[in-house]
């Protein structure tokens, strides 16, 4: 199927009896598969109350785009956290994963979802009541702001080292009202405020640090964290609740009422109990978007 893979769901039938009869799954594991989602065994409970299209199928479909640090694209092929949950999620499950590649941004995705296309969406999506009164919505990740700073030029934590200076960000993105909450905290704290350098995309707002053009470049915290590993030039300034921040609540989407979102739920929940998504969501350095349980339909704002 063109723009589609199948991401083997990992030791789905330990512990099944055959007369479950999970049809499309098979033991044998992927060889790139991460070691924590190839000791998943599936739960017999949670598979007998998948419904009846998937059992029949094997399989959940997600939904992926490039959309690093989750999702890293290779042609059809994802790598990084998102995909190593949702193996983990479906192998739970006593099904497969299988990807869909969805470009264009999230509006098809949504629309896929809506029309059955698709079974899921890790995201991560920013939850909010309109979405969640169009669909289920599975929080799993919680995301604040942050600053990537030259850490030579800018060493410590303090986001007041900022102030009077040119900030970076996407023009157009949520993080722009985050930037002028800064420079108020700034001028509260006797400071001049920070400078908008708005730019087109996150290489650019990043390039400016690098250049000297700008002393930081505002984004969301998981991306931030993402870009200071692969770069140990840089550093992130997280910027709390204090300094005008805030911490939101981001979602795996699934199609209203399809009767999955509970089950992923409980899988997502197995899978903090036993560890395997602490190791899944610390092994890409994102262990400050963690939370501590998965909930249906969460509020849009999480606790930092």
């Amino acid at each position: 199927m063109p723009g589609r893979h199948r991401a083997r769901a990992l030791a789905a039938l330990t512990g099944l009896v055959a007369a479950t009869a999970l049809t499309a799954c098979g033991g044998a594991p992927a060889p790139e598969t991460d070691p924590a989602v190839s000791a998943v065994t599936a739960d017999p409970a949670l598979h007998d109350r998948l419904p009846e299209r998937i059992k029949t199928s094997g399989k959940i479909v997600f939904a992926i785009q490039q959309h690093p640090p989750y999702t890293v694209l290779t042609g059809d092929q994802g790598s990084g956290p998102n995909e190593d949950l949702q193996n983990a999620i479906a192998a739970k499950l006593g099904v497969e994963a299988e990807t869909a590649v969805v470009g264009g941004g999230l509006g098809p995705v949504l629309t896929g979802l809506s029309a059955n296309r698709y079974d899921a969406a890790m995201g991560p999506v920013e939850v909010t009541e309109e979405r969640g009164a169009q669909y289920d919505l599975v929080g799993y990740l919680k995301a604040g702001q942050g600053y990537v700073v030259d850490k030579a030029k800018t060493p410590g934590s303090d986001i007041l080292a900022l102030c009077g200076q040119p900030v970076s960000f996407i023009q157009g993105g949520t993080i722009e009202g985050f930037v002028a909450n800064l420079a108020e905290y700034c001028t509260a704290n006797g400071k001049q405020p920070v400078t908008p350098l708005p730019l087109a995309d996150t290489s650019k707002a990043i390039l400016a640090v690098k250049s000297g053009r700008a002393v930081a470049a505002g984004m969301g915290s998981a991306a931030a964290q993402y870009t200071v590993t692969q770069d140990d030039s840089l550093n992130m300034i997280p910027q709390s609740v204090e300094a005008g921040g805030n911490y939101h609540n981001s979602a795996i989407v699934l199609p209203k009422d399809s009767g999955l979102a509970p089950l992923v739920v409980e899988a997502l929940k197995d899978l903090m109990d036993d560890g395997t998504y602490k190791d899944i969501i610390t092994k890409y350095g994102l262990g400050d978007s963690m939370v501590d349980e998965p909930t249906l339909n969460p509020p849009p704002e999480a606790e930092a």
